[in-house]
């Protein structure tokens, strides 16, 4: 019997370490996707994926002694550098001070386990009015990742050295993995010059209500439309001219929902007027909002290109 107990504690010893943490992984669109590891005891919370990123809300299952929000923000344009986000950490923290028990804000370094090189910076405070529901302590940061970066916020009551590290363990593990080939409407923005004279920026520009409603609260359409998978918008602007492009690309046809989308847009008009100039095309699964004045001569530029680009 003692070495059958033997072998059964050898085999807990042995496998303990493979079930402490399991790797979490998600897509948050076309081109992101994003893995972690995460403590076996926790429970993982997939927030709502919008244009900036998406949001991981982490706590002890069974449990709220502490709370973890892990939020992966966007930047296909570029990769950001360390020192911005030591920057912007001291400012955000400052803001903090005071309702915080602390005078100073100190800024500390998130090193890497293995080379001990910094990754990200972050701050600890103490709440100075907790209410009776709420956390004593707050550990916040931020730290860059390919054509991203992650915040962090660790909310807590009771010291706990071990719970601390395993928080650090899981932001040192994060792995973002970004892929703009894997977009299937990334073919139709434009890049910087391709328009002579014409700035090309991420602003959202249009005159209908309508429209704009359209493209921030998408969500709104779920139980007509498919389901979406890409969205993302371009704006032009020249010396006498400024304007944007909204692209839309579900997961299914929408060819059907032309009907849709005209009444949405212009109402009783069916059709652009002076108080609803946008125009739509649909290709499949793909939907393209032109924002511009009536008659535009950019806004012909943009859609005659982007015409040649859906075929």
């Amino acid at each position: 019997m003692k070495s059958k107990h033997r072998i059964i504690l050898i085999f807990i010893i042995f496998f303990s370490g493979n079930l402490f943490a399991y790797t979490f992984r998600d897509i948050i669109d076309a081109a992101y996707r994003v893995s972690f590891s995460v403590n076996n005891a926790w429970e993982i919370k997939k927030e709502k994926a919008s244009d900036f990123g998406k949001t991981y809300k982490i706590h002890p299952r069974g449990s709220k002694r502490f709370i973890m929000l892990i939020s992966v923000v966007k930047t296909p344009e570029r990769n950001l550098e360390l020192s911005f986000f030591r920057e912007q950490i001291g400012e955000q923290g400052k803001k903090l001070l005071a309702q915080s028990a602390e005078k100073s804000l100190i800024i500390s370094e998130l090193k890497d386990s293995e080379n001990k090189t910094t990754i990200g910076y972050y701050y600890r405070l103490t709440d100075a009015s907790r209410a009776p529901d709420g956390y004593l302590y707050a550990v916040q940061g931020m730290l860059p990742k390919e054509k991203s970066f992650i915040t962090f916020t660790y909310l807590f009551n009771y010291e706990n050295e071990k719970e601390l590290q395993s928080i650090f363990d899981t932001l040192r593990s994060i792995q973002v993995h970004y892929d703009a080939s894997s977009s299937r409407i990334s073919h139709l923005l434009f890049r910087d010059g391709e328009l002579p004279d014409t700035t090309v920026g991420k602003d959202l520009i249009a005159k209908s209500i309508q429209v704009m409603y359209f493209f921030l609260k998408t969500d709104t359409y779920n139980t007509t439309l498919p389901p979406l998978t890409e969205k993302d918008i371009q704006s032009f602007e020249t010396k006498s001219e400024k304007g944007s492009m909204m692209i839309f690309r579900y997961e299914s046809t929408i060819e059907n929902a032309k009907d849709f989308f005209t009444g949405l847009f212009y109402g009783h008009y069916g059709t652009p007027s002076e108080d609803t100039p946008e125009e739509f095309v649909v290709k499949k699964d793909t939907m393209v909002i032109f924002c511009f004045e009536k008659g535009s001569a950019l806004g012909n530029k943009v859609k005659k290109r982007v015409l040649e680009k859906l075929k």
